[in-house]
């Protein structure tokens, strides 16, 4: 075998190998994410739950300063605060940050797949011209 036919077969597993190691990777990075964003959603509920006791639990007059103490509580953990203008709006807030969290750390598998693609572009080309 010539150096030209031992490239051509490099480049084409190279061609193989990097989309299907850039997919794992998104994959688990996806798997990683939804896990956190669960652990978010719980944290979410807990705390809106302990907020609606907080507050049937003091008087008129305290309630507002159980109200602020909530409200800074929620935003510390970057949280939309519950109120009637959001009401059922949780779940999309959850999405979005799912989605925000999945495409931000997916630069590299993106690259990972196009160098893969342009190797077996390379590869289709250059066998062409191989007796």
């Amino acid at each position: 075998m010539d150096l030209s036919r031992i490239s051509v077969l490099l480049l084409t597993v190279a061609a193989f190998a990097l989309p299907a190691f850039a997919a794992i990777s998104a994959f688990l990075h996806a798997r990683r994410v939804i896990a956190n964003v669960d652990e978010i959603a719980e944290d979410f509920i807990a705390l809106r739950k302990d907020w609606h006791e907080a507050s049937r639990a003091v008087p008129d007059d305290l309630r507002q300063a159980v109200n602020t103490d909530y409200h800074a509580r929620f935003k510390a953990k970057g949280l939309p605060v519950p109120s009637y203008d959001n009401i059922g709006t949780e779940a999309f807030h959850i999405t979005a940050t799912t989605v925000r969290l999945i495409f931000s750390g997916n630069g590299g598998n993106a690259a990972l797949a196009l160098i893969g693609l342009t190797c077996g572009l390379a590869a289709s080309i250059w066998s062409l011209f191989l007796p």
